[in-house]
């Protein structure tokens, strides 16, 4: 089932999107459900592939753990 969302972009933004959902011959509304969509895809998650392979590391997941504990606990320090 579809959402409204409403969004509030800089006008710059605002014009390339529009440029570039008319150079496509989209919706403004396509174009930003396909980029959001892009952009989940490709950035946030690991692939199925990916995945398997982190789990095969019994040595990453211990400190993929204790570093999940620590954040837990708010012990350490965000570096980045």
């Amino acid at each position: 089932m579809s959402k409204t969302v409403t969004l509030r972009l800089e006008h710059p933004l605002y014009q390339l999107l529009v440029q570039h959902a008319k150079s496509e011959q989209r919706s403004l509304a396509n174009l930003l459900q396909l980029a959001a969509r892009y952009y989940l895809e490709h950035t946030t998650w690991a692939s199925d592939d990916e995945m398997q392979s982190i789990l095969r590391q019994p040595t990453l997941m211990k400190k993929i753990r204790r570093g999940s504990a620590d954040a837990a606990k708010r012990k350490g320090r965000l570096v980045g």
